[in-house]
């Protein structure tokens, strides 16, 4: 008899050929269920809202900068017109189209404990987190570039700043969500409040950038984040016009 003759795959899920490890996603614009929601602050005060979207390949997470360290959500452009930060333009966004209600009346916000990585203690711990409930389980369709950047360190101040080594800056691939549709018109934001009788964005999008890599590589040491928590509140939802209307 086999040392292991008890060892048997009866019942067993049969398992599937997989070659590990961590890719990026390709370019492409990808249907996701919001799995995960939750605000944090950086150090000098900027505040981000935490995605964990899922899919049939697994989750996608992203954080997007809502505020700079002063608090603001806006930024001066060329021409001196205030326009919102991207990260906050993205989260409005998808808060219009899963809720068809901007962020600040996102007042459905309880605390939760979920597992997070902690860089001191390079592991996975049970984390507080304000979670934004009424974004759990709807969907979304975003557009998701495969990126090249940057790599950057820490300089003697603390202060993250792009590595080069003798051949130049030293690079790195990351995903990047750049716009939200909705899940079953595939409308953005703008195609909505246009009241366009179809949607012609996505299609586009996908002609220029699906399977590309985006060259965001700089020369410089320019780079960094920062911020200030925003001030909670805001109407209630039902206080305000839904984007959809009826």
């Amino acid at each position: 008899m086999s040392l292991f003759a008890n060892l048997t795959s009866d019942g067993l899920e049969d398992t599937k050929d997989s070659l590990g490890g961590f890719s990026f996603r390709d370019s492409d614009i990808y249907k996701f269920i919001i799995k995960a929601a939750y605000v944090s602050q950086s150090k000098s005060g900027a505040t981000a809202i935490n995605f964990i979207f899922e899919d049939g390949a697994g989750e996608y997470r992203e954080s997007f900068w809502i505020t700079n360290k002063e608090g603001s959500n806006s930024f001066k452009d060329r021409s001196g017109k205030s326009v919102g930060l991207p990260g906050y333009t993205m989260v409005n966004d998808i808060c219009l189209l899963v809720t068809g209600h901007p962020l600040a009346s996102q007042t459905e916000v309880e605390e939760k404990v979920i597992n997070l990585y902690d860089a001191e203690q390079k592991k996975e711990l049970p984390t507080k987190v304000n979670m934004i409930m009424s974004l759990i389980g709807k969907k979304i369709d975003l557009a998701v570039t495969k990126q090249e950047v940057n790599k950057q360190v820490k300089d003697s101040s603390g202060n993250y700043v792009n590595e080069f080594n003798e051949a130049g800056p030293v690079t790195r691939e990351q995903n990047a969500a750049v716009k939200a549709f909705h899940d079953e018109t595939q409308k953005t934001v703008n195609e909505f409040k246009e009241e366009a009788p179809e949607a012609v964005f996505a299609t586009k999008w996908l002609e220029k950038n699906k399977g590309k890599v985006i060259n965001r590589v700089k020369t410089d040491n320019a780079g960094g984040n920062s911020g200030k928590p925003p001030v909670a509140g805001g109407k209630p939802a039902s206080s305000r016009p839904s984007l959809f209307g009826k």
